[in-house]
């Protein structure tokens, strides 16, 4: 199982559900939107977000399981088990040589582009 450590963008998890293999993959939310948009996303082997019917089979399995989260381990048993890895190291490097890999090498080959870009953090993944 790979836990980051740290809060990583919504990015890094879709991205690393692919590239570590995963079945796979959960971020955990806190919108700038009313509390009810709080929640989870839920990432598929493909690294898209579930669709139907998954969405609707993991909502059921929650319900019916819901009273696991009376038995759950507290943090540091989790942080501290063999089989729970950090993969933040890792995930970055291969999230940013596939960015480098897409992207102009030099600057004079940036103001030759045709392509124009703009950059904005404002939903949430542009911190760290």
């Amino acid at each position: 199982m790979y836990l980051f450590r740290d809060d990583v963008p919504t990015p890094l998890v879709a991205f690393g559900v692919r590239h570590l293999k995963c079945a796979a993959g959960v971020m955990v939310t806190a919108s700038h939107n009313p509390k009810e948009d709080n929640g989870y996303k839920v990432y598929w082997a493909n690294s898209a977000q579930i669709t139907a019917p998954h969405d609707a089979q993991i909502a059921r399995a929650i319900e019916a399981n819901f009273s696991i989260w009376d038995r759950m381990p507290d943090d540091k048993a989790i942080d501290e088990h063999p089989l729970c890895l950090d993969p933040t190291t890792d995930v970055c490097a291969a999230y940013l040589s596939a960015a480098r890999h897409w992207s102009f090498r030099t600057p004079q080959q940036n103001a030759a582009a045709q392509l124009r870009v703009v950059y904005t953090a404002m939903h949430g993944v542009g911190w760290e």
